[in-house]
């Protein structure tokens, strides 16, 4: 991590170079980009990737800053291309289309930057939002602890960093940022949840349909298991076994009814305490209860197919580590002796 100088601050607000990506944002882009000149970044400090629009996405960004167009599929590509159009960025931020900075988010994370090498914060929905958005937006933001990574809904990095690993994974199709987290993480860098750095995020699904349906491809991409904070794995590992647990018991025991029935009592008891234990609001534990239930039920369907690809990806590596020790071995007996050795005299 970069030494922090005693004189200036570590970075500027003419330091950051903004990177968003856009495909028919029309209905949000304006409130993003206007929100960040709010913040006083200059026109050219921010540059929006658009990734073929069909709507008037790029026209309207045209009136706040730089827009350059993007035929490469994968989030990760378009963003890794918006960070080369800021060579002389020290510190890249990345906003996602949806999201509108509120007042002071930018000093507030060049504060946070003078001892952190990535910061950012959980967003929070619309005061006009349905109950869907609102209360997933507070699920996520009681549920931040010091383990938890951050999204690329809004952030920001310092730029040696991002070169360090190579920015954003170029394959992945979602979980990219959990994916450039970790990385960093195991670089060495500092993350940091900075609750002054405030976002509205207009994108949260606007109903439960669109819940279920934005999880379920959030678990598409393999390796989502391995890309979540070791509480969240915890938790999706119970919910797996603790059914069947509870099955085997009823069907062991003399009195069958009466175990189902208190199964069952201590199941809704449970989904009770998760809907409580995760938004903290008691008027809304069915709400929580419900969302809560549904994200952990996703992971679980799809929890085999994501053991499956773990067990191939390990003995994908084992054949490989094989292979080149293998090649390695027939290297050498291959290899002629140098000349002037014991060997060729």
């Amino acid at each position: 991590m970069t030494k922090v100088s005693r004189g200036r601050p570590r970075y500027r607000p003419e330091d950051v170079g903004v990177v968003i990506p856009c495909m028919n944002e029309g209905a949000h882009i304006e409130k993003c980009l206007a929100a960040l000149r709010r913040e006083g970044l200059d026109s050219h400090q921010i540059l929006v990737v658009d990734n073929g629009s069909t709507d008037d996405s790029a026209l309207i960004a045209a009136k706040y800053c730089t827009v350059v167009s993007s035929a490469e599929r994968g989030i990760g590509k378009l963003r890794n291309a918006g960070a080369l159009q800021h060579p002389r960025a020290g510190l890249l931020a990345f906003v996602d289309a949806d999201c509108e900075v509120q007042p002071g988010w930018l000093r507030a994370g060049l504060r946070a930057m003078e001892t952190s090498t990535l910061v950012g914060s959980r967003t929070r929905a619309p005061d006009d939002a349905g109950w869907t958005a609102r209360r997933w937006a507070a699920i996520e933001a009681r549920q931040v602890h010091d383990a938890s990574l951050l999204w690329t809904q809004h952030l920001m990095v310092d730029r040696v960093a991002f070169d360090g690993i190579g920015g954003f994974s170029r394959e992945l199709r979602t979980g990219e940022d959990a994916d450039f987290c970790l990385r960093l993480r195991r670089s060495g860098a500092t993350l940091r949840h900075v609750a002054d750095m405030q976002v509205i995020h207009h994108g949260f699904p606007t109903s439960y349909r669109a819940f279920l349906a934005r999880d379920w491809w959030h678990t598409s991409t393999p390796g989502w298991f391995r890309r979540m904070s070791s509480r969240s794995r915890l938790a999706v590992a119970v919910t797996a076994v603790a059914p069947a647990v509870a099955l085997a018991v009823a069907l062991t025991s003399r009195c069958r009814i009466r175990t189902l029935a208190a199964c069952g009592s201590g199941f809704l008891a449970a989904l009770g305490l998760a809907g409580y234990a995760t938004g903290r609001e008691a008027k809304w534990i069915p709400h929580d209860a419900v969302l809560t239930a549904t994200w952990l039920a996703i992971r679980v369907v799809r929890l085999p197919t994501e053991l499956r690809y773990a067990v191939n990806q390990r003995r994908s590596r084992r054949l490989t580590q094989a292979a080149g020790s293998d090649y390695e071995a027939r290297a050498k007996l291959r290899t002629p002796p140098l000349l002037g050795s014991t060997q060729s005299r």
